[in-house]
């Protein structure tokens, strides 16, 4: 199987307040949506929940591949569910505070307003984009353009005005290569889906044809050349999926290989370069990979699956947009789920389980690796603890539960304790490395202040040189250059952290 080493580069978005979702919404788009880093409103909020799929950047080409080995840790398995061991978590608070100070940037040519991330340019250039969310299901054409930010030399520009029409829904990644693929979609599909893609060094906009109405692009990938699209009918929840395949440049989608998963509803789904991997989910199926899923866990909140399939998939696929063909992932370790979180870290795939019934009290934190070369890997085995989610933010996974905040970096096999992670008064923290974190706090006063937390040492930054409220909240960004925020009145400041 080719490595899957070379991933996609993303930013961390804005520690964003989303309520819990629905299921079926989130499934009907395939995966929870990246929090879209809005620049001029923000709600607070009090739990974060990220149940979608999202590629995550191996940093230097690190792996989950095992040292030796020796077995994984025991811990329940999907033949021994009723197994509950504690969740193995550290706090470590050794070290000196760093200072830190302000630095406020050149300002652009341009209004601010509107614009999201949407990730770097392998030169470091951040990405923003103006076309996240239209008010209506079909806008006119109107300005809507990249934008990028040097932060090394202050510089700012804008690319071509996006062609056509906008849609509700338009989704904008950088793929590989440094080209930039945006998805657009309709919030009831009863306009088709379709995919554009920017080319970076030309300047130039490439637009595919519209899909077939009614099916709706759960996930897709890019190797450059050609685009393949994960899709189901939007009409039915659980179905079998299909992959189009888009060839810039030209005006139809050809049929792809089919999945060899059957009819899934809510799997999880992640991609990098050429790679689309779907994993898990629920199925009306019972078969040697499947594991039952009950209604109720005795937990009270129905998450939004009403009449569940009566069984949890355990295996998965993976796509190669360059062979058109699909291999098979045997069954996990993991506990049977709905809407599995799943990303690629190194050439490993990484899961954490999602949500364990459809009447829950949360999200199960067990976490796995499926490494091509050595199998499956229990990292983290199950705990009586649940999470109101887990959302992935680079190369760190962040879950929030009823009374704190909990991070997990590589080697992704201990849950911290996030310091002074109180989820009710503090957002959700934006991952800037591995065990290097920026929380925004709010303060008696409904301010917002900003504390840097590097392997549990807390460090506060200085009041912020601008109006920073719950309502009107900084967007923090990660960059190359350290943490960026865009304030409300649309300046861009960065926060210097210098060595103790």
């Amino acid at each position: 199987m080719p490595d899957l080493t070379d991933l996609l580069e993303r930013l961390a978005p804005e520690p964003a307040a989303v309520a819990p979702p629905v299921v079926d919404e989130l499934w009907r788009r395939g995966r929870g949506r990246r929090r879209r880093n809005q620049l001029l409103r923000v709600t607070a909020l009090l739990a974060v929940i990220g149940l979608g799929a999202a590629a995550l950047a191996a940093r230097d080409g690190a792996s989950l591949r095992p040292a030796d080995s020796s077995p994984a840790a025991s811990g329940p398995t999907a033949s021994d569910p009723t197994v509950v061991v504690p969740m193995p978590t550290s706090v470590d608070t050794v070290g000196t505070a760093h200072t830190l100070s302000w630095q406020q940037l050149a300002a652009p040519g341009f209004d601010l307003a509107g614009y999201s991330t949407a990730g770097t340019l392998p030169d470091g250039r951040l990405v923003l984009w103006n076309g996240t969310e239209a008010t209506e299901s079909v806008k006119t054409p109107r300005d809507v353009t990249l934008a990028f930010l040097d932060p090394a030399t202050e510089s700012w520009s804008r690319s071509a005005p996006f062609p056509g029409t906008q849609l509700f829904g338009n989704d904008a990644e950088v793929s590989s290569g440094g080209n930039i693929v945006v998805h657009q979609y309709d919030s009831g599909a009863q306009v088709a889906d379709r995919f554009a893609v920017y080319d970076v060094t030309n300047d130039s906009w490439t637009t595919s044809p519209p899909m077939v109405t009614g099916d709706v692009a759960i996930g897709w990938a890019f190797d450059g050349a050609t685009l393949a699209a994960l899709t189901r009918p939007a009409a039915a929840y659980v179905s079998e999926m299909k992959v189009r395949r888009w060839v810039v440049g030209s005006d139809v989608w050809a049929d792809g290989a089919t999945p060899p998963l059957g009819s899934r509803g809510w799997p999880g789904v992640a991609h990098a370069l050429s790679s689309l991997v779907v994993y898990g989910g629920l199925t009306d199926t019972t078969g040697p990979d499947t594991v039952d899923f009950p209604q109720s866990d005795e937990g009270a909140p129905n998450m939004g699956i009403d009449n569940p399939p009566a069984f949890a998939a355990l295996d998965g696929a993976r796509y190669d947009t360059l062979a058109d063909t699909w291999t098979h992932i045997p069954r996990s370790p993991l506990a049977g789920a709905s809407a599995p979180v799943i990303t690629f870290a190194g050439s490993s795939l990484l899961v954490t389980s999602g949500l364990l019934a459809a009447m829950t009290d949360g999200s199960s934190l067990q976490v796995a690796a499926y490494d091509p070369a050595v199998g499956w890997q229990l990292l983290v085995p199950d705990s009586v603890t649940r999470a109101g989610g887990v959302q992935i933010d680079q190369q760190s996974l962040v879950a929030s539960t009823t009374d704190s905040w909990l991070t997990l970096d590589m080697p992704y096999d201990t849950w911290r304790s996030f310091p002074g992670g109180d989820p009710q008064r503090n957002w959700e923290p934006v991952a800037l490395g591995v065990g290097r974190y920026l929380q925004p706090r709010l303060t008696a006063d409904g301010s917002v202040q900003y504390v840097y937390v590097d392997n549990s040492v807390v460090s506060p930054a200085p009041a912020a040189p601008f109006t920073n409220v719950t309502e009107a909240r900084a967007s923090v960004v990660a960059s190359s250059a350290g943490p960026l925020l865009i304030a409300p009145d649309l300046t861009v400041w960065l926060l210097q952290v210098h060595a103790p």
